[in-house]
């Protein structure tokens, strides 16, 4: 699976609004100009034109010319009529005051998710509507310095699997628990109906940055070897580099090295 990231303040707003009007297609530039707020403009162009990017990078053909549509959720999509020519590949993009985090595989579906850990103001009341008995339980049990960011990984981590889902579970995110602990990847609580299927998904948070929860969900069975994990990091304009992501601590976050290579990117498919 390959990640990429991309941040807005990485480049001059000028720069990245000429690029887009070569890269994307006249109504994706329509729809920016609806933003009010400039920053949440510039980061609708970026996440766009990193995904047409990756693309045409690994299909071939113009950023502008393929034809995207939203999914029943609001999840972009190839068309049925697009040029999406590869069959099961899977992409989803998420994007959080800056910071955009797309994901592709070679699967059928999969969820990415990235959210800035920000002060809660009632984190009681929207635990309660947003987590499980078990969950809220964790995190009473947690330090006032961690209870924050535990909160937006339990997030991220349900707002990734209603995307690869597709389905809308967004809005049972009270019925929808995880269980996180120390030397071990996310994993569904034991639950009825919803989720017999539990075992035959993987979940991963990623330590993309350190003021931001990430996670991504892929239907792949947790006791299988899920492959590579490749973050590439786009300097907007400049390069792109490669970093392996390993669960280097023990404690089922998948980070990149911290003095690993990073050699300009050669162009592949998904794995």
């Amino acid at each position: 699976m390959d990640l990429w990231a991309v941040e807005a303040g990485e480049c001059e707003a000028a720069q990245l609004r000429d690029a887009a009007s070569e890269l994307l297609p006249v109504p994706e530039l329509r729809r920016a100009a609806g933003f009010h707020a400039e920053p949440a403009r510039l980061e609708f162009l970026l996440g766009r034109m990193l995904l047409r990017s990756c693309l045409s990078r690994y299909f071939g053909g113009a950023p502008a010319g393929w034809r995207l549509r939203a999914g029943a959720y609001g999840k972009p999509e190839l068309a049925e009529d697009g040029r999406g020519g590869r069959p099961g590949v899977a992409f989803n993009l998420s994007h959080s005051e800056g910071l955009c985090l797309l994901g592709f595989t070679g699967g059928p579906t999969l969820g990415i998710d990235i959210e800035r850990v920000r002060p809660v103001d009632d984190m009681d009341s929207l635990g309660a509507a947003l987590l499980t008995r078990a969950e809220r339980r964790s995190l009473a049990r947690q330090p006032p310095a961690s209870r924050t960011r535990e909160f937006f990984e339990r997030w991220v981590l349900k707002e990734a699997y209603a995307k690869a889902l597709g389905h809308g579970v967004s809005g049972q995110f009270g019925a929808t628990g995880f269980i996180l602990g120390p030397g071990a990847p996310p994993r569904l609580e034991p639950a009825p109906a919803a989720h017999r299927d539990a075992g035959d998904w993987t979940f991963r948070t990623v330590g993309l940055h350190p003021g931001f929860a990430a996670a991504l969900a892929v239907p792949w069975p947790a006791d299988r070897p899920a492959g590579a994990f490749l973050l590439r990091r786009v300097t907007p304009f400049r390069a792109v580099h490669l970093a392996p992501l390993t669960d280097r601590h023990g404690d089922g976050m998948l980070r990149a090295a911290p003095h690993s290579p990073h050699p300009p990117l050669a162009g592949r498919g998904p794995a």
